[in-house]
């Protein structure tokens, strides 16, 4: 087990290394000249001369990746180009709403979705094609479809929550959990679609395997034969799903961070973009690969835990 997570430790580690390396250098050569954006409408040949040397712009790439990455070691990411703050400070400013954001989508999709599954597996075929029917509509409908939807009936008809705003969970919890509420099922509404799905078919395969046959002839209740046998045996691939899909929960969030106005990273990184802010794009870029690292490797220890062929080799 020691190995396993020695491994895993590393091949993340060589991950964010390289993310780190290709997102500076891509930003790097995009074309345009960031002093002249930094000085916009007072640029001159000589300022921005000046400017490109006291930023470094005219050194090396590989130098500058160097300098950058020994600065982000220091937890300094640059100033913003365009809000001239350090870009840390827009970073802790926008990464809580994002995290929190993420964070309920993936339990409201986990809490849906594997229950929903797992009652898919073990009911009567007329029922399972008519539950199915239901997961396949939901799976197909977009989140800022299912989002202008929600905002439409709740918001706007019955005026029942907030079409957007956010509030921190520590300055008010009842207006947080109302602000975000509908930003959280709309973008784990279709994941858990996809969820239910996956988890009815490794029940399926589960229910199907020897050691749940023999579970069976023991005289063993069909409840413990499914949820301690086939239950567990079909989690451990669920599990690794629910990993894999953390990156598309933070692509996701950028949506309803746009649609519901959530000041976080989505929003931070649209800006930046529009704005050619570099170090601002990095910065994100960097961070959200760091969340998305862990949330894998989070997800591996947990596979290698659930798993005894991974955890005695």
């Amino acid at each position: 087990m020691g190995a396993y997570i020695f491994k895993r430790v590393l091949s993340s580690f060589i991950t964010l290394w390289l993310i780190s390396f290709f997102a500076f250098l891509f930003i790097a050569i995009l074309p345009g000249n960031p002093a002249e954006i930094m000085l916009g409408e007072f640029a001159t040949p000589e300022k921005v001369a000046r400017v490109t040397r006291q930023w470094g712009l005219d050194k090396p790439i590989l130098y500058r990746y160097g300098l950058w990455l020994g600065n982000v070691f220091q937890g300094d990411f640059g100033e913003s180009i365009f809000s001239r703050v350090p870009t840390l400070n827009l970073l802790k400013s926008a990464w809580p709403a994002s995290v929190e954001l993420c964070l309920l989508s993936i339990a409201f999709a986990s809490l849906l979705g594997i229950p929903v599954g797992l009652y898919a597996a073990i009911i009567r075929p007329a029922g399972q094609r008519l539950l199915m029917g239901g997961i396949l509509i939901a799976q197909s409908i977009p989140s800022y479809v299912s989002a202008l939807i929600l905002i439409l009936i709740v918001c706007s008809t019955f005026r029942l929550l907030p079409a957007s705003g956010y509030v921190p969970f520590i300055k008010d919890p009842l207006t947080n959990i109302k602000v975000m509420l509908l930003p959280t099922i709309s973008l784990g509404l279709v994941i858990s679609a996809f969820i239910a799905r996956f988890t009815r078919s490794c029940m399926l395969d589960a229910l199907g395997e020897d050691f749940v046959r023999t579970a069976r002839s023991k005289g063993l209740r069909e409840s413990a034969v499914v949820l301690k046998h086939g239950f567990r045996s079909a989690l451990i691939p669920v599990i690794s799903l629910i990993g894999t899909q953390l990156v598309w929960f933070l692509g996701g969030a950028i949506i309803q961070e746009i649609v519901f106005v959530i000041p976080g990273l989505g929003r931070l990184i649209v800006r930046s973009v529009m704005n050619r802010d570099y170090a601002v794009i990095q910065a994100v870029i960097l961070l959200v690969a760091v969340v998305a690292a862990l949330g894998n490797l989070v997800v591996d220890l947990a596979y290698g835990a659930l798993d005894p062929r991974i955890r005695y080799e």
